[in-house]
């Protein structure tokens, strides 16, 4: 156990200074520790995304491309902007 808490979190911040940051080994570690959990039934697989999801964001685009009319013909709206 700690005894000396003030002496360990300076032994820490000067290991941090003195190897740096190694992104790509954190990394590596993340995704050991991911597989890790999700072999112990931790994490469930990550959902497919919906087989349609490509063609539902296609038809919003098209959607939001489509001027307001009501903003157009001077109309307000709960969703349009005041003319």
């Amino acid at each position: 156990m700690i005894q000396d808490k003030a002496l360990w979190e300076h032994f820490e911040a000067e290991q941090a200074r003195r190897e740096g940051v190694d992104f790509e080994r954190n990394l590596k570690v993340v995704e050991v520790l991911y597989r890790e959990a999700r072999a112990l039934g931790a994490f469930r697989a990550p959902m497919p995304s919906p087989p349609d999801l490509e063609a539902e964001l296609l038809i919003a685009r098209v959607i939001r491309s489509v001027p307001d009319l009501a903003v157009r013909d001077g109309l307000r709206t709960k969703f349009s902007e005041a003319p």
